[in-house]
């Protein structure tokens, strides 16, 4: 976790959605003994909007569980 921060913040990939958004700042991380699973969750929270995404950074889990549960207009 330490060393992909250290990776962003040094902006070695050029081609990284973050070198343009420079320092990054972890909110919040989950741990995976497996890489595949690790990207899907990945994939997922990036579907989320903003709101979802603070609620999970907030741990408001009542929160989060009522926006899932929303229908968009």
């Amino acid at each position: 976790m330490l060393r992909r921060m250290q990776e962003h913040n040094q902006g070695l990939n050029s081609d990284c959605y973050t070198v343009s958004r420079l320092p990054v700042e972890l909110k919040f991380h989950e741990i995976f003994t497996d890489p595949n699973e690790a990207f899907r969750r990945e994939k997922q929270i990036k579907k989320w909007s903003q709101a979802k995404k603070i609620a999970l950074i907030n741990q408001d889990w009542e929160l989060l569980v009522k926006l899932s549960n929303s229908k968009k207009p």
